[in-house]
């Protein structure tokens, strides 16, 4: 699978905007960033899955 410059750009472009809201505290912001549903698998850590997974503000 070959990626295509757009693709790059795009990827790019929203993890500058989940640190932008980030740093803002705009958590609705990056939460619209994110899919509905999600996993974070931090090693060892029990995983936190859905809404659990999001910071609240």
């Amino acid at each position: 699978m070959t990626t295509s410059t757009q693709d790059y750009v795009d990827v790019v472009n929203v993890v500058h905007q989940h640190f932008q809201f980030s740093d803002a505290k705009d958590f609705s912001g990056a939460r619209s960033l994110w899919a509905d549903e999600l996993t974070v698998d931090l090693g060892g850590v029990n995983p936190a899955v859905g809404e659990r997974s999001l910071p609240t503000p």
